[in-house]
């Protein structure tokens, strides 16, 4: 075994982003060891003993296969992240534990983008394009999770976290965004 391949998975932090990555790298490096059978493919059963050669060796492949994976999924993670997912001698399911774990993860992720995005506050600390590009940039990671902000939601948004000074400016958006609407 390679063990070059092994150093291309990055360790498993605990934050979404790294855990993209890493499952990356998790289905790469035993695809090219030509182990992925263990992650991609339902145990075997256990062949009875008379049994055919075939089936013997495949249940021998996918058990070794299912080991090795086993063991680099553990040593590609942070003791952190270990205690926080229960452990299964089967590769595939461990990882469907942890793909588990992230999701949970990611949706209390996009909660907390959500409630930033609609809670931001021009405070004057920073020039009026900084604190736009702010929110965008919020806006484009809940993109990274698949919710999409309106166009004209996040510029609504925009303007109702300026103060009073911009309130000419948020009518006009208003009416214009309902006008717009009653003439379609």
């Amino acid at each position: 075994m390679n063990t070059t391949n092994l150093n291309n998975i990055e360790t498993l932090t605990g934050s979404n982003s790294n855990y993209k990555k890493w499952k990356r790298g998790l289905e790469l490096t035993p695809g090219l060891l030509d182990i992925d059978m263990a992650i991609r493919e339902e145990a075997p059963e256990k062949p009875e003993e008379y049994a055919i050669a075939e089936e013997k060796a495949y249940f021998a492949k996918w058990e070794r296969a299912n080991r090795i994976v086993t063991l680099i999924m553990l040593r590609s993670m942070l003791p952190a992240v270990k205690g926080g997912i229960p452990l299964s001698n089967n590769a595939k399911v461990f990882l469907e534990s942890i793909s588990l774990k992230f999701k949970e993860s990611e949706k209390a992720e996009m909660g907390f983008l959500i409630y930033k995005l609609t809670g931001m506050k021009y405070e004057g600390d920073e020039s009026v394009r900084t604190h736009f590009l702010n929110m965008i940039g919020i806006e484009m990671n809940l993109r990274n999770y698949g919710e999409y902000i309106d166009d004209g939601m996040l510029v609504y948004l925009a303007l109702s976290s300026r103060p009073n000074d911009f309130k000419q400016i948020k009518s006009n958006y208003v009416a214009e965004r309902n006008y717009g609407h009653w003439m379609s």
